[in-house]
């Protein structure tokens, strides 16, 4: 694209921005494309073909004309002169084709479906079809597709040559039917080339399931992006070395997983393979898609994201299992409790696989690839997939990649727009103006002036009938006044580093609802909301979380809050709002940047920076913010994607991402906390004794280090180790972990002697028999002492007490817990109080008890608030985090561990008390109804108790759990939905099954 084109498009970018912000400004100079925009579009049209001569392959200079050739439209209504000199329609075709012919098939598809058929000449019918790839008009995109389908190249062919030939002749018919001809030939050779039938033709194996499976489906898969056939070439499919990919967000990992996953598993029907993600909403989420696809294709697989240690239903399910999404944490039970599976892996997928980073939960993440790798038949195929690891070469070699097997993909579906507000004056006088494109230069740099001033935020106070003006001096209120700008062109969410407090999630929501108590000049979310879905919402939250909470204020006033701490159930009830366009404004955290898949036009960047408990700010890395930033334009929901950062002083964080800049290298928790214990050591002229390792007050770090080690080890340990010892083997994985290979002799050395140490006890357990206990529950070795030791002798009827509850057992459970140091931790940072003062951790101690006691007994979260005296959020923090996490995954323990000590077994009673507290839920109906699927606590608790249901499930033989609740619901249609409330009662009977 020459420079003078160049300018014009930036021009008509900036009208674009201008109209889309509601700004009126005159000092851009934008009349060049009002008064020669005929001019103007003549020539995007010839750089079109310019480029389709030249046989450009594709990049995002395509994207940069589709979208300028996609903006003819907007142009001509705003100016409403050149309606009968330039073809509208003609363009929205030609900006659909650009998309398309450059490899962004997602865009094409939202461009080409704005096209109206009935204005397009015969010959463009087919090149529609090929762009919309849905429902054909057209005899050849009706062929064609079919061909794919029926996996008839020759045909195809056929009809490619055929095409040629036409092409050739048009030029004698004139130029309308040629640009028309030329035009289908580009996309049908670029489908040609992409398609996913062709694209798999090349790779050994039957992909003939896979290929209908894909172009069949609601959303159907026609072609792959250039990032899947970029890893295809590569040799990801068919080549037995490992791989690792830096693939953007948004560029098709899903689909490429399951590609892998059906083609190794289908070649290898014995075969088993995982999916390792670090987050139970990613595994939520691939439940309904990639597994689901699978099982269909009958590849039998699961999800699980619950908890460390396996129910005994889930180790018998994994005979059948094929291949298996799940977390880390919940995998590592897993693969201890079935030996047999275990051996079956010989693929494993890690995604989002920077999170080695991560703290404990990397530690953990390093260790399992490690002990997945030791394996004595040998290592499985190991994908690692991120989106923001620089030094991705270096972890592929780790995990015993080539350079051959690293593909590192810069495409992303849609292009990525940076801004950045730049203020002058101050109170009343300040003026906001909103700097496009920050990091480039004029013309493509350009200032929306008065993006926000004194105008957007006078008001008349009713009260007095005087001008007021609403102050907007704080990036809080910019920041929420920027996404309300922006909401016209579609779901904008704004990012803020922290939960709670004013410089959080909260306050920016707390914002919202203080701004729309004025009328002030700003578009209000509640414009673009689906009124009778967010009455539902609302309805749910209210029940849920009562009126005074944030959350249920701010869907009221049109937003949603998204972060850790709120219930799975509930943020997905959030995502489905925003992801079917029922709601446009969404205040969140990381979590959007974890994997969840929505259709974000606008980020807001209200800060970057965390502000952590002692006042102090720490910026976030600039590879977490790329994280973030590959949110904004997804696949399939928009061709471009906005991002603003409203502390112009933070422009400097961010700036990097826009550049496409050196980001921070992933080193491994691992290889950052053994330099931290070997200070430790020095520091305090330590020794590293088994003791240190286990001491009751060691930090989650050493917890995280020694419970993966061990895994390690036990598995080793049950493997036949020749002549070699445990201790001899255990040195050789530390050698071969990632951490060894960037840290020095003396912290290798330590971590060495770290695995020697363990496998001594290891080898302990090996000695008493009770490798077995560690090994089939999934089990921690470290917790064995403590539950021989204290937790088994505290009562002396585990075997026959009937009611739990009411025999103290849950007491008992609480005490034994509260005996680690590392529930303490988690208990007092939940509710704010200091693990350092003996007070406040026994008021910690009580509260948690009251709130396990309370929520297995199925109280509401408002009822639960009321109990411990907080507020909502802080109960919701206490939750998920002191109670959901550290104390389940200590009582997941002492239950498994203590099984192999009472002769007679746990008594039922006493085995259920635990998936009571896992779940918050009275009895073991509701238990099953969540286990069977039922996704609302509330709905599991209602209908648990309904007489309906303990009638049914009381006889003999007892009608299931589900099976009566489904019956209740539909026998009583009026009666449930008043009782759970439209959303809920929707939910759940789509959970349950149809009929008995």
């Amino acid at each position: 694209m020459n420079e003078s084109l160049t300018s014009w498009v930036s021009a008509a970018d900036a009208s674009i921005h201008l109209a889309d912000m509601r700004v009126v400004q005159g000092t851009l100079d934008i009349d060049h494309i009002q008064n020669r925009f005929d001019d103007y579009y003549i020539s995007l049209v010839g750089e079109l073909f310019r480029k389709l001569r030249a046989n450009e392959v594709p990049d995002d200079s395509w994207a940069h004309l589709a979208n300028a050739l996609a903006q003819i439209r907007r142009l001509v209504l705003q100016t409403q002169r050149w309606e009968s000199e330039v073809n509208a329609n003609e363009a929205l075709l030609f900006a659909a084709a650009a998309f398309y012919i450059g490899g962004f098939p997602a865009a094409a598809y939202l461009v080409a479906s704005e096209i109206n058929p009935a204005q397009l000449v015969d010959e463009d019918q087919a090149s529609l079809d090929l762009l919309v790839r849905r429902n054909p008009q057209s005899d050849f995109a009706t062929n064609l597709f079919q061909n794919v389908r029926q996996n008839d190249a020759a045909t195809f062919q056929s009809s490619l040559e055929f095409l040629r030939s036409e092409v050739d002749l048009s030029l004698q018919r004139g130029p309308a039917s040629f640009i028309s001809l030329r035009l289908l030939l580009a996309l049908t050779l670029r489908f040609s080339r992409a398609n996913v039938r062709t694209v798999l033709s090349a790779e050994p194996g039957d992909w003939d399931v896979l290929v209908r499976s894909f172009v069949s489906r609601v959303n159907p898969t026609w072609e792959f992006f250039p990032s899947q056939i970029e890893a295809i070439e590569k040799g990801i499919l068919r080549d037995e070395r490992s791989f690792s990919l830096q693939m953007p967000t948004g560029s098709g990992k899903t689909t490429l997983c399951e590609t892998i996953l059906f083609g190794h598993l289908n070649s290898r029907p014995n075969d088993a393979a995982l999916l390792l993600v670090p987050f139970r909403s990613i595994a939520s989420e691939l439940k309904a898609t990639l597994v689901a696809n699978l099982n269909r294709m009958n590849i039998a697989s699961q999800s699980m994201y619950g908890g460390n240690v396996p129910s005994a239903g889930e180790v018998r399910a994994l005979a059948e299992i094929r291949a298996m999404v799940a977390t880390p944490e919940s995998i590592s039970g897993l693969l201890g409790a079935d030996a047999a599976f275990a051996r079956r892996i010989s693929l494993v997928i890690c995604d989002e696989g920077h999170l080695l980073d991560g703290g404990q939960r990397g530690i953990a993440l390093e260790l399992l690839l490690a002990r997945l790798r030791a394996r004595v038949s040998g290592s499985p195929k190991i994908i690692f997939i991120s989106a923001i690891v620089p030094n991705i070469q270096e972890i592929n070699a780790w995990l015993g990649g080539t350079n051959e097997t690293v593909v590192v993909s810069s495409y992303r579906p849609s292009i990525a727009e940076f801004a950045t507000l730049v203020s002058e004056g101050t109170g009343a006088n300040e003026v906001v103006s909103m700097r496009l494109h920050p990091h480039l230069e004029e013309p493509f740099r350009f200032d929306i002036e008065r993006f926000l001033d004194r105008e957007n935020f006078r008001y008349i106070n009713p009260s007095t009938g005087r001008p007021k003006t609403y102050s907007f001096g704080s990036f809080k209120t910019k920041a929420v006044a920027a996404a309300r700008k922006t909401l016209p062109i579609g779901l904008v969410a704004v990012f803020a580093a922290n939960k709670k407090g004013m410089q959080g999630v909260v306050g920016l929501s707390e914002e919202l609802v203080s701004q729309l108590e004025s009328p002030l000049n700003l578009p209000s979310p509640l414009e673009y909301v689906d009124q009778d879905r967010l009455a539902a919402a609302a309805d749910y939250f209210n029940r849920e979380f009562g009126p005074a909470w944030i959350g249920t204020r701010a869907l009221l006033a049109g937003a949603a809050i998204h972060h850790g701490d709120i219930p799975q159930e509930s943020r997905e009830v959030v995502e489905r709002l925003l992801r079917e366009s029922a709601l446009r404004l969404v205040f969140c955290t990381s979590t959007l940047a974890e994997g969840v898949n929505l259709p974000i036009r606008t980020l807001v960047l209200y800060s970057v920076q965390r502000v952590e408990p002692g006042g102090t700010r720490t910026s976030l890395l600039a590879r977490d913010i790329k994280n973030l930033v590959g949110r904004a334009g997804r696949a399939g929901s928009t061709t471009k994607g906005l991002v603003i950062c409203v502390n112009e002083g933070q422009w400097g964080d961010i700036e990097p991402v826009a550049t496409q800049g050196a980001m921070e290298p992933v080193n491994g928790a691992l290889r950052t906390f053994l330099e931290a214990l070997r200070t430790r050591l020095v520091v305090q002229n330590l020794q590293l004794t088994q003791d240190l390792l286990e001491a009751a007050d060691a930090d989650r770090e050493t917890l995280a280090l020694v419970d993966g080690v061990d895994a390690v080890l036990v598995e080793l340990a049950a493997e036949e180790l020749g002549t070699q010892t445990l201790a001899e083997v255990a040195a050789a994985v530390a050698e071969a972990s990632f951490a060894a290979t960037g840290v020095d002799s003396g912290a290798k050395l330590l971590l060495k002697d770290v695995f020697v140490l363990r496998a001594t006890r290891i080898d302990e357990l090996k000695a008493s028999g009770r490798l077995e206990w560690v090994r089939t529950r999934g089990a921690k070795a470290r917790f064995i002492s403590s539950v021989e030791t204290g937790l088994f002798g505290l009562r002396g009827d585990w075997e026959t007490v009937s009611d739990a509850v009411a025999a103290g057992v849950l007491t008992t459970l609480l005490d034994w817990a509260w005996t680690h140091f590392e529930l303490k931790v988690s208990t007092c940072e939940a509710f704010n109080l200091s693990a350092d003062n003996e007070e406040e951790v026994a008021a910690a101690k009580v509260q948690l008890s009251v709130l396990a006691h309370f929520w297995s007994a199925g109280a509401s979260y408002t009822e639960l608030a009321g109990a411990l005296g907080v507020d909502v959020d802080r109960l919701l923090t206490v939750v998920t985090q002191a109670l959901g996490f550290s104390l389940i995954s200590i009582l997941d323990q002492g239950i498994a561990i203590l099984e192999n000590l009472v002769e007679g077994g746990l008594s039922n009673s006493v085995k259920s008390l635990v998936e009571k507290l896992r779940y918050g839920v009275p009895n073991e109906s509701a238990v099953a109804l969540v286990q069977k699927g039922v996704r609302h606590r509330t709905a599991a608790i209602m209908l648990s108790r309904s007489p309906e249901v303990i009638a049914a499930t009381s006889v003999f033989p007892p009608v299931r759990p589900e099976v009566a609740a489904s019956d209740a619901m539909r026998n009583d249609p009026d009666g449930w939905r008043e009782r759970l409330g439209e959303l809920v009662y929707e939910n759940t009977l789509s959970d349950l099954p149809a009929t008995s």
